[in-house]
């Protein structure tokens, strides 16, 4: 889940660059609650619907 426990994310896979994208997350003041791979995603679309709707946070969160 995201900071604001608004958007949740099942993932079935491997992100190759998470720990690149965490690290800048942390940097920009996110609180992960587990060590998975798959917590950036809502991270980084959380971040994106700052400017933006939903669907398009998440279509460019994957553009990554």
């Amino acid at each position: 889940m995201d900071c604001k426990k608004k958007v949740a994310v099942l993932h079935n896979g491997i992100i190759e660059n998470y720990a690149e994208l965490k690290k800048g997350l942390l940097e920009r003041g996110h609180v992960f609650l587990s060590e998975t791979d798959t917590e950036v995603v809502p991270h980084l679309i959380e971040e994106k619907m700052q400017h933006t709707d939903f669907v398009t946070a998440f279509r460019e969160t994957f553009l990554l």
